[in-house]
């Protein structure tokens, strides 16, 4: 059997692929695809696999969801994995005849599997379980990435200026910088097992994520299917940048979770008045530039060429 893990990388239409994949969840096991997980009762594995993840995450990168599921101690930690391992385990040995490929699709592992280490023990954990691993990453144009990712941000209290938040995104940023990260997955797996592919609407087969994935699903396995690939709205579309500054003073005067906050938020969502303001903070001109050489480096690795895969942010 064959896994396919799609690693994201965050900001380029994961959540609206992996709507997509489930949605789509009978035609694809019809076709021989099975969607990883091992209980349809709790959301929290649907749609992004994050309990996976956080099996193998460094664990100096403890965050919300280690505290959600009650995980303190690495003590806990490693009872956690040991629930998650087994159910796994068990949800394989219950998959139908007919499926030949596993799709395990979670954006968090770019942005929280960070060394080495890592992400070799993934591999140690499914190299047992799959005759054959293949990893699939989706890239997007650092500056791009930068202003969806701000307006994520935004919306989860961030207080800083776009140009003070922007000046994270450097070549040193294991987050922004594609060689760095997608090499530990190369350097563990073998590049042969990787797929690169640039997440722009003119190059995704289709125009869209879900129709390129699937495509290249295809290619992949050498087994086809036909899915529904309705039109969605885009996920954190950018703030234009009044909503912006007016989002920045909201998350200044009220606390997270807040009931004001909440208030807030909604009257802002309302204020239809903005809506002509859809103009949104570019990342500096230099952003390009500052990521050149490794962008180069990272095509003539992954995609087979040495010029730059991206286009500068407009």
């Amino acid at each position: 059997m064959r896994v396919i893990i799609h690693i994201g990388t965050e900001k380029t239409g994961s959540t609206a692929l992996q709507s997509c994949l489930f949605s789509n969840e009978p035609a694809l096991n019809e076709a021989g695809y099975a969607l990883f997980r091992f209980s349809k009762d709790d959301p929290a594995q649907i749609p992004n696999n994050r309990q996976i993840v956080a099996m193998f995450q460094d664990l100096e990168f403890w965050d919300d969801y280690f505290v959600q599921q009650g995980i303190k101690t690495a003590e806990d930690h490693a009872e956690f994995c040991a629930q998650v391992r087994s159910g796994l385990i068990s949800w394989l040995g219950a998959l139908p005849s007919q499926i030949h490929t596993v799709i395990l699709t979670s954006e968090h592992f770019h942005s929280l599997m960070k060394h080495t280490a890592a992400v070799q023990a993934l591999r140690e954990f499914l190299a047992p379980l799959f005759d054959d691993i293949r990893v699939v990453g989706y890239f997007r144009e650092q500056g791009d990435m930068c202003r969806s990712f701000y307006t994520t941000r935004l919306l989860n209290g961030e207080t800083r200026a776009f140009d003070i938040f922007a000046k994270e995104c450097v070549p040193e940023s294991h987050y922004y910088n594609h060689l760095r990260m997608f090499s530990l997955w190369g350097d563990t797996f073998g590049d042969d097992a990787l797929t690169a592919c640039i997440y722009d609407r003119q190059r995704l087969s289709g125009g869209d994520i879900c129709s390129d994935f699937i495509t290249l699903l295809s290619a992949i396995t050498g087994h086809q299917t036909r899915i529904n690939t309705p039109k969605t709205a885009k996920v954190n579309e950018s703030l234009g940048l009044k909503r912006q500054s007016l989002l920045r003073q909201i998350n200044r005067l009220f606390r997270i979770g807040s009931l004001a906050r909440q208030l807030a938020l909604g009257a802002l969502r309302r204020a239809t008045f903005l809506d002509g303001n859809t103009k949104a903070q570019r990342a500096s001109p230099d952003v390009f530039q500052r990521f050149d050489e490794d962008n180069r480096r990272f095509a003539s690795r992954f995609l087979g060429h040495d010029e730059n895969p991206f286009r500068k942010s407009s």
